[in-house]
């Protein structure tokens, strides 16, 4: 709960393909309130956190590639080390500015990459703020970062801040798009991340009267669309891909059946497509659908706990949605034996 309050404050860092984002904080004046916490994010979904200078990963498929080589923890313990001790660094000389060595005070970092899946190229970002203000963000272009009026009421006569990030050799963000594509290179089970079978399409629905929900889960995303149609023709917005817990996704696509007449029952259909698969064709039949009144307690049941799955996935965006100082020389050789062993 306290790792969430703490994220909330963060500006929000909207995901364009694919994403591989931290985000840290660093509390110094708070009673019964962790000093430092952070989340890795992938698509946000949370992959690892990290505790102080540890690390500890979430989603089974890390788990078991962790697991498998140990180098990744240390990988994955170093980024939390970096970060932990760059907070520290950049908080003291805020405080030390204004002479303010007492009083409760929060930092917050939201850093990271996205890969544009069709042209493969990607994008770095990086911003801290203090106090829930936004206090500087990184250009991309020049390599430099840009003070806010926030950060300047430390900074007379132009100084900059001696603790800043150098990011000319930083380890992290330097090397975070080739840790994205491993990652989704594992996620996706073309490593030693799980083998996912084709996610099966099944339709639900509560009461004679409601929408008919298509519904896929457990897939790993590489462009999935859900969306209904009649005659071929769209007749619905695509369905929104929302996190499971385990690191999968899902999707729904909702149509409303009260005033399609039975007989036209059958120009309908649900259409799921994800890249590299077969696009996966559910016809509107009455036979097929899944309910969860007038049917045996066993299907009930299945379709109570489809539902609480799409419910927890809603709850796990909209949680989502609220929301270095310069590496040794020892990080590049983590990563490069790290990779070499991937």
């Amino acid at each position: 709960m306290e790792l969430v309050f703490l994220l909330t404050l963060l500006p929000v860092a909207h995901s364009v393909n694919r994403s591989l984002t931290y985000f840290v904080t660093l509390s110094a004046g708070f009673q019964d309130v962790p000093e430092f916490v952070g989340v890795a994010m992938m698509d946000g979904v949370p992959l690892l956190y990290c505790y102080g200078d540890r690390s500890e990963e979430r989603v089974d498929w890390l788990q078991r590639l962790a697991a498998e080589n140990p180098k990744l923890s240390d990988w994955n313990q170093h980024i939390c080390a970096l970060k932990y001790n760059t907070s520290k660094r950049i908080l003291e000389e805020l405080r030390n500015h204004t002479n303010q060595t007492g009083g409760a005070h929060v930092l917050q970092e939201a850093s990271g990459c996205q890969l544009d899946t069709d042209t493969r190229t990607s994008t770095l970002h990086d911003s801290f703020a203090l106090d829930g203000e936004e206090l500087m963000t990184l250009d991309r272009k020049s390599w430099t970062w840009n003070y806010t009026d926030r950060a300047r009421t430390f900074t007379a006569d132009g100084r900059r801040l001696s603790s800043e990030p150098d990011y000319v050799s930083d380890v992290y963000l330097d090397l975070c798009p080739e840790m994205l594509k491993k990652y989704l290179k594992y996620s996706n089970g073309s490593g030693s991340g799980p083998s996912p079978e084709p996610p099966a399409v099944v339709l639900l629905q509560t009461s004679p009267s409601a929408p008919v929900r298509c519904h896929a889960s457990g897939f790993y995303p590489d462009g999935p669309r859900m969306f209904w149609r009649r005659d071929g023709e769209r007749v619905q917005e695509e369905g929104e891909v929302l996190p499971n817990r385990d690191g999968t996704f899902q999707i729904s696509a909702v149509l409303n059946v009260s005033s399609i007449r039975t007989e036209d029952w059958s120009r309908y259909e649900c259409v799921f497509q994800l890249s590299g698969e077969k696009d996966v064709i559910t016809k509107l039949d009455r036979a097929a659908i899944r309910t969860s009144y007038g049917e045996p307690s066993k299907t009930r049941t299945a379709v109570v706990m489809v539902m609480v799955v799409v419910v927890l996935g809603l709850v796990a965006a909209v949680g989502f949605r609220l929301y270095k100082k310069k590496a040794a020389d020892s990080g590049y050789e983590l990563y490069e034996t790290l990779t070499a062993d991937l």
